[in-house]
């Protein structure tokens, strides 16, 4: 087992920092983001859970590396982490503890990467601290949005329950997507999709990562059977070579996953080779979902 931050403890700090919107403790969060010693500090203040040192990358990470990471990055944040337990890449403090050994050895530039813009603004971190913390309005707000953003990308926000890791962090996100991927890639054995085709898949198709997540960490855990999920994993991907399909939304993929919760409970999907329940989704479930409203214009 690696160091982590113990997820109890997480939670409380959290909780705290949370409490009030734009208070004191907010801004001396973010005043210490805007120096490495200073953020790893105080994160490390938290508390640890005596284990291995965190592995980091090789390389260092740019602010755009650590906040949308490319293929090339997945494959060394699949690399570096190769040997993290499930149960611990899906908690909080492994990956606030990774982030922190990263900007310890300098393979993360700057902490305040972490509070850097993903709207496409390009905005720095560092700026949008600076701007949170010295702006006239001294908007509550806004500092709590920066806070927040930070945690997200170290973490997660435990508030948030146990999709914020799978969810809000890029680095952690990027290491499932990856898992899964593999996973999709080996159980269908004929396949001719690669592991980048398939992760692509999950990051970018409309809705997709969300609905998949929520739903094996909610009601509908059946969905995380390995079968199952590679088996949604597959016929969204074949979806986006075209077809009737091929825009579902985020509503409709919903509706899919629960059409397909429902009949794991009824038939059993999980005892089925991964083809077959493949072939249920395309042939017998997919074709029930309504299609998309379309926008009315206005007279």
């Amino acid at each position: 087992m690696i160091r982590v931050i113990d997820h109890t403890v997480l939670h409380e700090e959290q909780k705290k920092l949370l409490a009030e919107k734009g208070g004191d403790y907010q801004k001396e969060f973010l005043d210490a983001a805007l120096d490495n010693d200073k953020f790893c500090e105080l994160i490390k203040g938290w508390g640890f859970i005596e284990g291995e040192t965190p592995k980091v990358p090789e390389t260092t990470w740019s602010d755009n590396e650590l906040l949308n990471p490319t293929y090339q990055t997945e494959e060394i944040i699949a690399e570096t982490w190769a040997d993290l337990k499930f149960r611990e890449a899906a908690r909080p403090g492994t990956w606030f503890s990774i982030h922190v050994e990263m900007i310890e050895r300098g393979k993360i530039e700057k902490s305040s990467h972490f509070a850097g813009s993903t709207n496409g603004t390009k905005e720095s971190g560092h700026d949008r601290i600076q701007k949170a913390l010295k702006s006239k309005a001294n908007s509550p707000k806004e500092v709590d949005d920066r806070v927040r953003d930070v945690l997200r990308r170290m973490g997660g926000v435990t508030l948030r329950g146990a999709r914020t890791t799978y969810e809000n962090c890029p680095t952690a996100r990027t290491w499932w997507c990856h898992q899964y991927a593999k996973e999709a890639q080996r159980l269908f054995s004929d396949s001719t999709q690669d592991v980048e085709n398939l992760s692509n898949t999950l990051k970018k198709a409309s809705g997709f990562w969300a609905v998949l997540i929520t739903s094996m960490t909610s009601s509908l855990t059946v969905i995380g059977e390995p079968g199952i999920r590679s088996s949604l994993i597959q016929f969204r991907n074949s979806l986006e070579d075209g077809g009737v399909n091929s825009e579902l939304d985020s509503d409709q993929i919903k509706n899919l996953i629960r059409r397909v919760g429902r009949r794991a409970v009824v038939q059993a999907l999980g005892a089925l080779e991964p083809q077959q329940v493949l072939q249920i989704i395309r042939d017998e479930i997919a074709p029930q979902i309504p299609p998309k409203k379309k926008k009315q214009l206005n007279k």
